[in-house]
Parts: C-alpha cells; structure tokens; sequence
C-alpha cells in the first residue's frame, strides 16, 4: 500500500515539462529590448494552455494535488507576471 501511496505523491514528469513551458513562454512575453511593440494575442494563452496541459497529464495519472498545482501554476503566473511587470516598469 506504501508504494501505491507514493506513486500518487510524485509529480508526473510530462507535468514538470509542461510547467517548465509556462516558465519559458512567460519569458518571450517579456518585453526585454522594451521597444514597446506589441506582442500577438495568442501567446498570452500559452501560459495557461501549458497548464491545462501539465494538469491533464497530472489528471491521467492520478496525482490530483498536482493536477491543481499545475493548473494554477499556469492561470496565476501570468497574472503575477503582468504585476511585477507594472510594478517594476510603470503603466
């Protein structure tokens, strides 16, 4: 019953990978040469859409607390991104 318990316990590594994703398509979001251009709509889905993704594969193997980890890991980083952001560089 301990290995079936700890198997649950460990985060899935498709989940891992697709938290990674977040990580780095929230980077291309940054505006680092801050030439102010704007970027294309659908790349401010891709933080979330990764974390659908990781939670899916979470959801498939039965590791529900990452499933929730993942998923909010992906809807919440870009809100946070878009404050530290406003924060550091102004409106």
């Amino acid at each position: 019953m301990t290995e079936a318990v700890s198997k649950r316990r460990q985060c899935p590594a498709g989940t891992w990978i697709s938290m990674a994703l977040v990580l780095l398509s929230m980077l291309v979001l940054v505006d680092w040469t801050n030439s102010g251009e704007a970027k294309p709509l659908w790349m401010f889905f891709l933080p979330i859409l990764f974390g659908l993704i990781g939670g899916g594969i979470a959801l498939a193997k039965r590791a529900y607390l990452w499933a929730v980890i993942s998923i909010a890991f992906g809807v919440l980083s870009l809100q946070i991104m878009n404050v530290v952001i406003t924060l550091l560089q102004g409106p």
